[in-house]
């Protein structure tokens, strides 16, 4: 897998929210309460288990973004 860094990482004052780790854990809490309101989010939970995988892999400290290098693993193009 391709080293994608979070640029933000080196700026101690950025948000970890632009971290795969900081998307997941905002994703979970955006799935807890629509499944509170009797919600059901499909893609949310696409989103949740593709950033799960990704911190799984070692890949938290990442732009969120960067989920792109599982799909291309999952596609063979890796």
């Amino acid at each position: 897998m391709a080293a994608t860094r979070n640029r933000y990482a080196a700026d101690n004052s950025a948000s970890n929210l632009r971290l795969m780790a900081g998307g997941l854990k905002d994703v979970r809490l955006m799935l807890s309460t629509a499944a509170e309101a009797g919600i059901k989010l499909d893609v949310g939970e696409l989103v949740e288990r593709n950033l799960s995988m990704g911190v799984d892999a070692g890949m938290g400290e990442q732009d969120w973004s960067s989920i792109h290098e599982l799909a291309r693993k999952k596609a063979g193009l890796d």
